[in-house]
């Protein structure tokens, strides 16, 4: 192919123009990089015949401003020539293509190769960009960005030829984009192929460790999958079960004739695009005939165009979570001990039940019932035996009771009965009797015999109580009134017995407000040695300076107190105000006397009374030594091992231990001998009439023999006139107090009597009043 640059071609076209003009050798330059578009076919140019030319003056004329080629005839060289109109247009002669070929050149039509480096950016911006794009942004849209740009490509490629008559070839691009799709979509395949295989293998892993039994069916409900928790339930290997359909292999158990207990409902619902969810269980029998209580969930497995293919059921085994919620609520209702209802059952019987009676007009009575002198048993026995006792006890109470009764227990040694659906009042009498009767048998357990008898308060509905609360408390009251008149009885409740129970609960609550107003006080009663007839010791003794009643005994507060287990604090109290005053009479320059407290056996037995006492003497900087404790005999025998590691630990302090009212206990020698014992004290029982009884007389010399002998002080309390101090002065008691010396004195009286030194012989003469 011929070529001519611009230049060229310009230099041409004015030779054309002008046939005068000379040509540079460079006009023409073959170039096999351009490309000529074939523009006409044979016969598009006017074909003169040099002959003619010469011979037709006018076809001269005619060609006059017109570019003229001579060339060779087409005949000669018809075969050499072809052109793309070969096959419907023949042949082109040689001078017709160079015609072609100089058209093309004028009309600059000419295209040429786009530059190399151009093309390898535009190639690499079409092949790059949509990799990065479907490789880190748009993984989803490769296809879809490999033909966006693809078609970009050839509109490139068709542009810049038609435009600017540059050919760049889009077929490289196409090539790569297809096979990067192809490439790309062969390694998605491959990663989606280890994900699903990994998924496949996660999910059958969660199947095969999850508790829930795991059942996928096919559309007409025949099993397909089973996980292990699904074959452990039904008792059926998944390749027995495969095929089968699920009615086969869970079988549901009728307990409330449900006639719909199958799954075939569930399948329904599940082929209609509806999920199951049941909050109810079901009972289920295994192929073993195992019974299960299930949960049923379900969903509906969806195929293409979301066609439902299948279910699959999940089955969450709750039978030991009922059991244990069953376990639960009768725990929450009944006591642990006995199995009886507890307080909330009651509650709820009794307010059912006088929802009842009041509708039909019947009665119903609450007996409570406390079992007498059952501390006892606890203490000398142990909770073990105790135990054993409120459980036979539980059991005699079930016996002959009707349905429509409860029986429960209210805490500690206090049980309830509630008798329902009364037709005559009368009848209750009748049934309390037994009721007395069954408890006050004897008791055995392993040899041995207890016996342990009932107090019972009866409120009968609805005269005694119109609701749960006022029949429980006119019972409580009328239970009190047994044990206040001997125990081992019943009694039927009376308006006035309400009103020593509220009494109580009045004087409970003003002993809380006494205590923290300040209203209690410390007394002091002096000792006094009969050898020197000095007073070396005073005992401490707790009184209630009621703001309107006045001075209230111990013996009126101090029981309720240990019933509420006030004492404690109350004992507490005492204990730092005696360390107090002991302080205050030493900066005073008063002669220095031992004070003896009173401890309970509620206090005594606290594991940290030792160093409550040990901080009271810090505190006030108060001597050991001047400091005694007094506890009753009756306390030495209970937990003996107990009493004496804190008796040790007492003494080890420099504290004195005192045993009051000796001699009305059951102490044995070995317990005297193995405790770190001080002193006793005679019980004022065995000196009221110690002139006149030889019997108290007899005691009462043994006990100071004892004392002596054992290498103890001996003390004797509540002396009130001379012949009882003149017997005890000839058997060497050590010590005495009591009204013939004085009465308990406040602590400013107290003051006073020390302040006078010693006694004279006449005690009559300086005996104060109180």
């Amino acid at each position: 192919l011929l070529t001519l640059d611009k230049q060229n071609r310009q230099h041409y076209l004015k030779g054309a123009r002008n046939p005068d003009a000379t040509f540079s050798s460079k006009f023409w330059q073959r170039d096999y990089r351009i490309e000529v578009p074939f523009t006409g076919a044979a016969g598009h140019f006017s074909r003169v015949s040099y002959a003619d030319v010469l011979a037709d003056p006018g076809l001269r004329a005619g060609l006059r401003g017109k570019t003229i080629l001579v060339g060779m005839t087409a005949a000669g060289l018809a075969p050499m020539f072809t052109t793309p109109l070969y096959k419907t247009s023949g042949l082109i002669s040689g001078v017709e293509l160079n015609a072609n070929v100089l058209d093309v050149l004028l009309k600059d039509l000419s295209i040429q190769p786009i530059n190399r480096t151009w093309s390898i950016i535009l190639t690499g911006f079409l092949v790059f960009v949509p990799l990065v794009c479907y490789i880190f942004f748009f993984t989803r849209k490769a296809f879809l960005i490999s033909l966006l740009f693809s078609g970009l490509a050839i509109g490139v490629s068709a542009g810049l030829l038609r435009g600017l008559h540059y050919w760049y070839g889009p077929m490289p691009v196409l090539l790569v984009l297809v096979i990067s799709y192809l490439l790309w979509n062969w390694q998605r395949l491959q990663f989606f192929t280890k994900s699903l295989f990994t998924e496949r293998q996660l999910a059958k892993a969660t199947l095969h460790s999850i508790a829930d039994a795991v059942i996928t069916t096919n559309a007409e409900g025949l099993c397909v999958y089973m996980n292990p928790a699904a074959e452990k339930l039904t008792g059926f290997a998944l390749e027995t079960a495969q095929g089968l359909h699920i009615n086969t292999v869970v079988r549901f158990v009728n307990h409330d004739g449900n006639s719909e207990n199958d799954f075939n409902a569930f399948i329904h619902n599940l082929l209609n695009g509806q999920s199951v969810k049941e909050i109810v269980p079901r009972y289920i029998i295994n192929s073993s005939g195992d019974e299960y209580a299930v949960l049923i969930n379900g969903s509906p497995i969806k195929g293409e165009l979301n066609k439902i293919s299948g279910a699959v059921f999940a089955l969450s085994d709750i039978t030991d979570t009922l059991q244990i919620s069953r376990k639960i609520s009768h725990l929450a209702t009944h006591d642990q001990l006995t199995g009886l209802a507890n307080r909330v059952l009651f509650y709820e019987q009794i307010e059912k039940a006088l929802a009842s009676c009041n509708r039909q007009g019947n009665f119903l009575a609450v007996l409570f019932i406390d079992l007498d002198a059952f501390k006892k048993v606890n203490d000398g026995m142990g909770h073990a035996v105790g135990d054993l006792l409120l459980i036979e006890v539980a059991a005699r109470l079930l016996t002959n009771m009707r349905d429509a009764d409860t029986v429960a227990r209210w805490g500690g040694d206090e049980f309830v009965i509630l008798l329902n659906q009364l037709s005559l009042e009368e009848n209750i009498t009748g049934i309390v009797v037994k009721i007395l009767e069954r408890l006050s048998r004897p008791f055995n357990f392993d040899g041995l015999t207890l016996y342990v008898t009932p107090s019972i308060g009866i409120s009968v509905f609805p005269k005694d109580g119109l609701t749960a609360e006022e029949l429980l408390a006119h019972a409580d009251a009328a239970m009190f009134q047994v044990k206040e008149n001997g125990c081992n009885n019943f009694c039927f409740f009376r308006s006035d017995l309400n009103k020593s129970a509220k009494q109580r609960l009045v004087m409970e609550k003003e002993m809380y407000s006494a205590l923290e107003e300040g209203h209690y006080e410390v007394y002091y009663q002096p000792q006094v040695e009969l050898k020197t007839n000095r007073i070396i010791g005073a005992e401490a003794l707790l009184r209630w300076n009621h703001p309107h009643k006045g001075i209230i005994a111990p013996g009126t507060f101090i029981p309720l107190a240990e019933e509420t287990g006030l004492i404690n604090k109350i004992g507490d109290w005492v204990l730092q105000a005696v360390c107090k005053q002991l302080n205050v009479w030493q900066k005073q320059g008063l002669p220095e006397i031992c004070v003896a407290i009173n401890l309970s056996a509620h206090q005594f037995l606290q594991h940290d009374l030792r160093d409550k006492i040990n901080q009271a003497l810090r505190n006030n900087n108060v001597q050991a030594c001047f400091l005694k404790v007094e506890i009753t005999e009756s306390l030495m025998i209970k937990s003996v091992d107990k009493v004496a590691k804190m008796l040790w630990d007492i003494r080890a302090l420099g504290v004195g231990i005192s045993i009051d009212d000796f001699g009305t206990g059951y102490s044995s020698l070995s317990v005297l001998k193995n405790f770190p014992i001080d002193q006793l004290k005679i019980d004022k029982s065995f000196i009221n009439h110690l002139d006149t009884n030889p019997n108290d007389a007899n005691i009462a010399q043994s006990i100071i023999m004892l004392g002596h002998n054992m290498g103890m002080n001996v003390i004797a309390e509540g002396v009130e006139n001379k012949s009882q101090l003149d017997c005890l002065v000839k058997w060497h008691c050590d010590s005495v107090q009591g009204y013939y010396f004085s009465r308990p004195l406040t602590s400013a009286r107290m003051t006073e009597l020390l302040k006078q030194g010693e006694f004279m012989k006449n005690f009559g003469d300086i005996k104060p009043s109180l």
